[in-house]
């Protein structure tokens, strides 16, 4: 079955386009579950499609895999990765497997997520409005692929060095400040998601 991902500047991978049942009930953001026609819901039109139908004038990227979301997950879906592909495999290990755990990685998790989903946003509405990938190469071919190679290399610390280099450039670039005011209460063991989890009491 093709993944969301496959159907690139297709309908299937805009935010417009519904996954339905055999019978047209409409079940959900489109999946990969099914090939068949969806629903799009774009007012004016709201009518059905297929999946790998070519994109209209209206055509909005999904936002990868929900608003709390990886900068490398929304670079990676504009390059037409799949969720599973090297770069994402290696990150979320690193993250799991060695930063969450430590805690000499806390305030990099913490100013991570709490500037990611809003980096994450502006990469994502900068692709829907241009359809221009260079900006999303230039990050995945500089920062994400060099940190993903370091990570699977067992050299955690240079890849959170070179991705903490890209975060920072990012943030700078469009002037992204971190709330500090929950870093005492953040929970590091649900950190590295891109939304700001607190400690429950």
């Amino acid at each position: 079955m093709p993944r969301y991902n496959d159907y690139k500047d297709e309908c299937g991978s805009c935010k417009h386009f519904y996954e339905c049942d055999r019978w047209y009930n409409i079940i959900g953001p489109y999946n990969t579950n099914n090939t068949d026609k969806g629903y799009c819901d774009y007012p004016g039109i709201k009518t059905f499609y297929y999946p790998d139908s070519p994109a209209c004038s209206h055509y909005e990227l999904r936002g990868a895999y929900g608003s709390s979301c990886f900068i490398t997950t929304v670079v990676c879906h504009i390059l037409g990765y799949d969720d599973d592909c090297f770069a994402l495999e290696s990150l979320r290990s690193l993250r799991d497997n060695f930063m969450q755990p430590n805690e000499e990685c806390k305030e990099d998790l913490f100013a991570y997520d709490t500037v990611g989903p809003q980096i994450a946003k502006i990469l994502c509405d900068d692709y829907n409005e241009t359809k221009d990938t260079s900006v999303a190469q230039a990050l995945y071919l500089n920062f994400i692929l060099p940190a993903s190679i370091e990570a699977s290399q067992e050299k955690p610390n240079n890849a959170i060095t070179i991705y903490k280099k890209m975060t920072n450039m990012l943030q700078e670039t469009y002037n992204i400040k971190t709330n500090e005011e929950l870093l005492k209460e953040y929970d590091q063991s649900k950190g590295g998601h891109g939304y700001v989890k607190t400690r429950e009491v």
